[in-house]
């Protein structure tokens, strides 16, 4: 199992990786895609300064 993580400006975008790139590949036999509207945060960093001594 894979995750691809894509930023892109549309569906049309997200169709175009799905059908013309991922799903042609012979390695590849299903895919899932969820769609997130906006981000809550920018990244995954925890504030370890903060935290350690």
């Amino acid at each position: 199992d894979y995750l691809l993580k894509a930023v892109l400006r549309d569906l049309k975008g997200l169709s175009d990786i799905v059908n013309n790139v991922l799903m042609p590949h012979p390695s590849v036999a299903h895919v899932r895609s969820s769609i997130v509207l906006e981000r809550l945060k920018e990244s995954a960093r925890l504030p370890l300064k903060q935290i350690a001594p």
